[in-house]
């Protein structure tokens, strides 16, 4: 277990020196995990200013390799049995796809999982720091009660190095729609 940790340790370290100087970058924290006896694979997590009233479930986050928020609890923990939930997905981009593409792969995908879903594109969101806007859809599923509507966020980050990464920002659930839940999800694209 020592060992585990101490892996995902210098594997965050060794994300935070290769770092960009760059105002428009954001962190990108580069995590191990075991995942099969005897390999390591690599995951990545952005480092998201945290909205007021939602919380970090780190548990949840690391089984799903996601940055994932909950909302608050009174006593400030995450209430894992909210009706909704944010979460951010960071991949590394290892192809020439580009962010069209990304998006239509991940349409695709969603319309084999939810044949009846509607997708609407929405404004897109700007940044506070400059960067590139983030492109945001509405996600209507009506056959699934679970999620029926999502607000679906894209954009690309490259770093100094040439590496390119998605983040792919998801707001969910039955009480997504709440406007208070919209406001914070839009404060979180905004501030990353």
């Amino acid at each position: 277990m020592i060992k585990v940790a101490s892996l995902r340790i210098v594997a965050v370290l060794a994300g935070l020196c290769a770092l960009t100087s760059n105002a428009q970058a954001v962190e990108i924290r580069r995590l191990m995990d075991i995942c099969q006896p005897g390999k390591m694979c690599p995951w990545f997590q952005v480092n998201a200013t945290i909205p007021k009233g939602w919380a970090v479930d780190e548990n949840y986050g690391r089984q799903n390799k996601l940055l994932v928020l909950l909302p608050q609890t009174a006593k400030g923990t995450p209430n894992t049995k909210a009706k909704m939930m944010m979460y951010v997905r960071t991949t590394l981009v290892l192809d020439t796809r580009t962010l069209d593409e990304y998006i239509q792969t991940a349409e695709s995908r969603w319309r084999a999982i939810s044949p009846d879903v509607r997708i609407e594109r929405l404004e897109d969101i700007p940044r506070a720091n400059g960067a590139p806007a983030f492109r945001q859809y509405r996600y209507e599923n009506p056959g699934n009660p679970r999620q029926p509507v999502e607000y679906v966020g894209f954009v690309e980050q490259v770093e100094a190095d040439g590496q390119r990464f998605v983040l792919n920002p998801v707001l969910t659930g039955v009480e997504a729609t709440k406007e208070e839940a919209r406001a914070a999800f839009m404060d979180m694209l905004k501030a990353l």
